[in-house]
């Protein structure tokens, strides 16, 4: 199965009350889409907010909220709304248009993972 049919898959399996379709037109206006034969992604520049205890805000990023911020100005974070395939080896990170601060994601139980764009760059290419 190719990536973006995996992606697709998700919101079945998931029953979600969302559209695939919908969701690609948004990103696809408003953010970034890759597919290609190895990885699918769709991502795009939000303003991400952290609370007092510096956890973030996770109302940033729900739904398809954030989406008339300037993203040049304001954005200061990747948020990964989908991607399936080969995540492994820096096969998101080089994908990313410009550099922001964080990037973030949700993973299944939707825990929102939020990384410094810095420290995942380093994971994934050492100390270089």
């Amino acid at each position: 199965m190719r990536p973006m049919e995996e992606a697709k898959a998700v919101y079945l399996r998931r029953k979600s009350t969302r559209c695939f379709e919908e969701d690609l037109c948004a990103h696809l206006e408003h953010g970034y889409v890759y597919s290609g034969p190895d990885l699918f992604v769709m991502a795009r520049p939000v303003l991400l907010r952290m609370d007092g205890a510096g956890k973030p805000n996770l109302a940033d990023v729900a739904g398809l909220g954030n989406l008339g911020i300037d993203q040049e100005r304001e954005a200061n974070c990747w948020f990964v709304w989908l991607a399936a395939g080969r995540l492994l080896g820096g096969g998101l990170e080089r994908l990313i248009p410009y550099p922001l601060e964080f990037v973030a994601w949700h993973r299944r139980r939707g825990k929102l993972n939020v990384y410094a764009l810095a420290s995942m760059r380093r994971r994934t290419h050492g100390n270089n």
